[in-house]
């Protein structure tokens, strides 16, 4: 059984709703094959949910080699868009979904994202193996929908930092930097 390792630091959302700014920067910590969920509990607070990640399902699997194989230039600060298939389930409204995974027997790392919120969002994230540790290009978050950050090695930890609202125009392609 895979330990939980998710270190919170900064973690105070306002209460208001996704949508709004946080009232302090959000920071996550997740190890290899956990995820986090930032959305409201029954009683409607927002919230934090941290444990081990679901496994990917035939239909992500089967998405992630395809977008591999068929967009190659998709890397660094370009993205490139996918088409979700019948497989995978719809993303669950007003959440935030972290899950991040070992791909490929290990051999590579996902950070499988999932907005369900009506806004777009930014975020840096800093990547570790070992002892080294490097930022790297991600892509904001599109309202109601996934997105993957893929590498082609194994990967132990992803810092995520300075999540925030920003401008998203459906006519162009996701901002990564």
């Amino acid at each position: 059984m895979r330990t939980l390792s998710i270190a919170l630091v900064a973690v105070l959302l306002s209460a208001a709703a996704l949508g709004q700014a946080a009232e302090k920067p959000l920071a996550l910590r997740l190890s290899s094959g956990t995820e986090v969920v930032i959305g409201p509990d029954p009683a409607g607070q927002m919230r934090m949910f941290g444990s081990s990640a679901q496994p990917l399902s035939a239909g992500e699997i089967d998405m992630v080699q395809r977008f591999v194989r068929e967009h190659p230039e998709a890397f660094g600060p370009r993205a490139a868009p996918f088409d979700s298939n019948q497989w995978i389930r719809p993303v669950d409204s007003n959440r935030i979904r972290f899950r991040f995974l070992p791909f490929a027997s290990g051999t590579q790392a996902l950070l499988n994202t999932e907005n369900g919120t009506n806004q777009s969002y930014s975020f840096k994230a800093r990547i570790e193996r070992g002892s080294k540790s490097v930022t790297t290009d991600v892509c904001q978050l599109v309202p109601a929908k996934r997105s993957v950050e893929h590498w082609p090695y194994p990967l132990d930890w992803i810092e995520i930092t300075d999540m925030h609202v920003v401008p998203y125009d459906e006519t162009e392609l996701p901002r990564c930097e």
